[in-house]
């Protein structure tokens, strides 16, 4: 709740004194399931060293005790962190491992994140054949299960791996796509995606209105995002200040 809330420093000390009870009482799953907690907060808190060292400790204990799950997960959240670092074929690896485990479970809606996340790696490394046969694949899993912002972010990802292959109008229909689905959750960052795809496609078709109402809307957005990530280096400054000096 606090995380939610923004309230980082809270949240990290309720995450860790629920740590030192589950050490109290030697539940590893618990553990586990805290180090995964607090290597979100900084994740999310772009603080990449000390997100890996908390998910790694938990996919540790996870393998320990054959919590399926909970290695997919952690296998993700590592991957994430290496396509930030662009170690491609470093996450690439911890990607396919995750979704192997999350194809053995049945887990439809992890699968998508995992093929979605796969995708995006080729797209990253200019591979369009094999990111558009991913992204498609998470695509038809997140329709199956009715996944709205997963099927937001894989419109507007399709879209501009069409763009890359020239496919100019089959482009515009998954943007649009997107970009219906991204209001309706009223999500600015993919908002601003959308926008920015759309700004790029209308230029592309000599729509220059179009184009300009696309890159207002996108300008709009990033202010918003702006904002948050102001925000967000603020708490994360206070983290280190406060929280940690405190722990020491």
């Amino acid at each position: 709740i606090y995380e939610r809330q923004g309230d980082i420093i809270r949240a990290l000390e309720n995450f860790h004194r629920s740590l030192k009870l589950y050490e109290k009482i030697r539940d590893n799953k618990g553990i586990s399931s805290c180090f995964q907690s607090i290597g979100s907060v900084y994740y999310y808190q772009e603080d990449i060293a000390q997100a890996l060292e908390y998910y790694e400790k938990s996919l540790k204990i996870q393998r320990q005790i054959g919590d399926r799950e909970g290695t997919a997960l952690s296998l993700n959240n590592i991957a994430l962190i290496y396509y930030d670092q662009d170690k491609f074929p470093l996450a690439l690896d911890y990607h396919q491992q995750s979704l192997k485990i999350r194809e053995e479970m049945g887990n439809k809606l992890a699968m998508a994140i995992s093929l979605s996340n796969i995708g995006n790696i080729y797209a990253k490394q200019g591979d369009k054949i094999m990111a558009l046969e991913y992204l498609h694949k998470s695509l038809q899993l997140q329709e199956e299960i009715g996944d709205k912002r997963g099927l937001a972010w894989s419109f507007v990802n399709i879209a501009i791996q069409l763009i890359n292959s020239g496919k100019v109008n089959d482009a515009y229909v998954y943007a649009n796509k997107g970009m219906q689905t991204a209001k309706e959750l009223g999500y600015p960052l993919i908002i601003k995606n959308a926008a920015h795809t759309l700004k790029t496609i209308f230029q592309k078709q000599k729509k220059y209105k179009e184009a300009f109402e696309m890159y207002s809307l996108e300008v709009s957005m990033n202010d918003s995002i702006s904002s948050e990530k102001i925000e967000k280096a603020t708490v994360k400054k206070q983290m280190q200040y406060t929280y940690e000096k405190k722990e020491a």
